[in-house]
């Protein structure tokens, strides 16, 4: 059976006590050498009683204790990250395969570290509070821990956001743990995501003063046709995730990114993750536009009406485009737009087109594109 270590650190008075003994007749002057030795005895022993005494030494700061062979990865903090000292008690056993209760853990603010082992059934739990210790395994599949920093999890693909809470399915061969993320859009928990434990966290978190800052759209706007929108890390590769909505709809906004034939390259976000993957044409509306979810709310914009429709054209010919606010548009010589590509038409005056456009050149900030309406062809809508 495993060994469970249980220490218990106390500070005690120390008492003196004399234990009296009857005194034994003694032959001519010896008895009374031996009672002036024994006074003097006495009195230093009473003189050493009454001395200060050195303080005795007691180890404040918690020691770090090595994990358990096997732990692949180890988490250490001092708290929840979502609830603080708040939650149910963690239950400590003497054994990984269940064994014997020995203990339960009030998470609160003294420190806790946890081990993740491959097999993903119990982790190793070590807790130090109030003189008391406690080593032994515990279920963790209740447990919530934090990313701490905006985390790439999958190159080019899948970004978790600082914060996001996440569960910890078991440990991996490389020293970090595979997580989950339980996310706020049914799918996303079902990626299975290999992360560093260094950026894991076991610790309250701050409430929040502010959002996060969303960096601007590049691209139009589209949203999915149905309620399930699979994702693929390329054309024709397996999904890396798909998602799923309730209702009639799924309630996010899809900012196109790139076009290949009859695939399209699109971005979203929610409150906890980004991701940016590859979608068939035909699952997606892409001249229109929809409410976004940001990371402050998990639905489309309240408080204002849908979008109108954008109108999608494609060009005749190469164009030059005119760049400037209402009112003091100028045709830019250096701006020039290949015929074929395709653009949304956000307002139409006076013979030119407001436009919005899919790539990386974007207009600078407080101006928008232009063109002239003679090189725009209507696109009709996809089947």
């Amino acid at each position: 059976m495993p060994w469970v270590r249980i220490s218990v650190v106390a500070l005690a008075g120390l008492v003196a006590s004399a234990c009296a003994t009857p005194a034994v007749p003694e032959v001519g002057g010896r008895s009374a050498a031996r009672q002036a030795g024994s006074t003097r005895s006495q009195v230093a022993a009473e003189e050493a009683a009454a001395a200060p005494r050195s303080p005795i030494e007691v180890r404040t700061e918690p020691e770090v204790v090595a994990a358990p062979e096997g732990a692949l990865c180890v988490v250490r903090g001092t708290g929840r990250p979502e609830t603080g000292k708040c939650g149910p008690a963690v239950l400590v056993s003497d054994a990984r395969d269940g064994g014997r209760a020995i203990a339960q853990v009030a998470v609160g603010d003294f420190p806790i570290a946890w081990g993740f082992f491959a097999d993903g059934t119990r982790a190793w739990v070590h807790a130090e509070a109030s003189g008391v210790t406690v080593s032994g395994f515990s279920p963790h599949a209740g447990e919530r821990f934090s990313i701490r920093g905006e985390l790439e999890a999958v190159p080019e693909r899948v970004w978790l956001f600082d914060e996001t809470l996440v569960q910890v399915k078991r440990g991996s061969d490389d020293g970090g743990a595979v997580v989950s993320v339980q996310g706020d859009l049914d799918g996303i928990a079902d990626m299975a995501l290999n992360v560093s434990c260094e950026v894991l966290g076991y610790d309250t978190l701050a409430r929040p003063t502010r959002g996060r800052v969303r960096p601007p759209r590049r691209g139009p706007i589209a949203v999915a046709k149905g309620t399930r929108l699979t994702l693929r890390t390329a054309p024709q590769d397996a999904p890396f995730v798909t998602l799923r909505g309730g209702g009639d709809s799924l309630p996010v906004s899809l900012e196109v990114r790139e076009v290949l034939g009859d695939w399209t390259r699109v971005r979203l976000e929610t409150r906890l993750v980004r991701l940016d993957g590859w979608v068939l044409e035909r699952e997606i509306e892409r001249n229109r536009l929809s409410g976004s979810v940001s990371r402050g709310r998990m639905s489309c914009g309240t408080g204002r009406g849908a979008e109108p429709a954008l109108e999608r054209v494609r060009l005749s010919e190469d164009a030059a485009i005119a760049v400037g606010p209402k009112g003091r548009v100028e045709r830019a010589p250096a701006l020039v737009i290949a015929k074929g590509t395709e653009v949304f038409v956000e307002e139409r005056s006076d013979g030119r087109a407001r436009v919005r456009m899919t790539g990386p050149i974007t207009p600078p900030p407080g101006a928008d594109f232009y063109l002239d309406e003679s090189v725009l062809v209507a696109v009709a809508p996809a089947p």
